[in-house]
């Protein structure tokens, strides 16, 4: 990114790596597949995303862009098409990686849960309490509006009906923890409904 100081440039450089390697993590524990999901961290005034399209298990280098955290850029038109969403986490909390999977559990439970979500076991309970649910059409600023609103409120995974979930945290090893997090804990609460338990 033009006009970076060598500080910034090296927290680019590093997010970039960090990224790469947790969105190896996601695909290897079948968090994402194909060219569904997203993910972002901000460093200062920038945000580096996911390029539309790509394959998150196999990221490198390339398929990451930097665009202004305020709208607008030439580069703007690459990125994943949640963008809207991503910056409207970041615009509205403190939060430095956000991370928006389809992965497979968590997409059986966002179709069958309504206003909130809670967690059965007791270590999904601990970090993720309560997951509020939204709806709106992909790609659009009326989710972005819905998902940042509800992370503004303190809530660091939201589930979205028929579209998967988003996790922000305050670092992308964060994000991608609440992402298995939220995965275990679908997985989990199906289980148990499809074994016959009363919850």
């Amino acid at each position: 990114m033009p006009n970076c100081s060598h500080d910034e440039q090296d927290a680019i450089m590093r997010a970039k790596r960090e990224l790469i390697l947790y969105a190896r993590r996601l695909g290897h524990h079948h968090l994402v597949m194909g060219h569904g999901g997203n993910m972002s961290a901000r460093i200062g005034n920038a945000i580096i995303i996911t390029k539309h399209g790509v394959h998150i298990e196999s990221l490198s280098e390339e398929d990451l862009v930097i665009i202004p955290l305020s709208s607008g850029g030439d580069m703007e038109y690459l990125a994943s098409v949640e963008l809207p969403v991503h910056r409207a986490i970041y615009l509205k909390t403190s939060s430095r990686a956000i991370i928006h999977t389809h992965s497979p559990y968590v997409a059986a439970l966002a179709q069958v849960v309504r206003r909130y979500f809670k967690p059965v076991d007791e270590e999904s309970r601990r970090a993720i309490p309560l997951v509020p649910v939204v709806e709106a059409p992909p790609g659009t600023m009326e989710l972005a509006k819905r998902v940042s609103r509800r992370a503004e409120e303190g809530f660091k995974v939201i589930l979205v009906k028929g579209h998967g979930v988003f996790v922000h945290g305050d670092s992308i090893r964060e994000a991608y923890t609440l992402a298995c997090l939220i995965e275990h804990a679908a997985r989990t609460w199906l289980l148990s409904i499809h074994g016959g338990f009363h919850l």
